[in-house]
């Protein structure tokens, strides 16, 4: 059988079609187009909740951007103040 011009457009066209649906199948799937949705998003959802001050400037402090974004920072809360200090298993841009 002789393939002429039509029939494998056609046939590229069918495949073409379904590769890409396939695709943003996978990409629905796996939550591409669902930003600023899950549990990564709860700390912007509820930083202003915190009981105590130092509480509130913890949440807010894992909110700030830096290099990487990677956070290289643990705290610690006391009654009136907050500890931090440098995480250095973390990678910063400086490294």
């Amino acid at each position: 059988m002789k393939m002429n011009r039509r029939i494998f457009l056609k046939t590229s066209g069918a495949i073409l079609v379904a590769l890409a649906g396939g695709v943003v199948y996978r990409a629905v799937n796996q939550g591409v187009f669902a930003s600023g949705q899950g549990i990564a998003y709860e700390p912007w959802k509820n930083w202003r909740d915190g009981t105590t001050s130092p509480e509130r400037i913890v949440r807010a402090g894992i909110l700030a951007a830096n290099p990487h974004n990677s956070q290289p920072w643990h705290f610690r809360i006391g009654e009136q103040t907050v500890d931090l200090y440098a995480d250095y298993s973390r990678p910063t841009e400086s490294r």
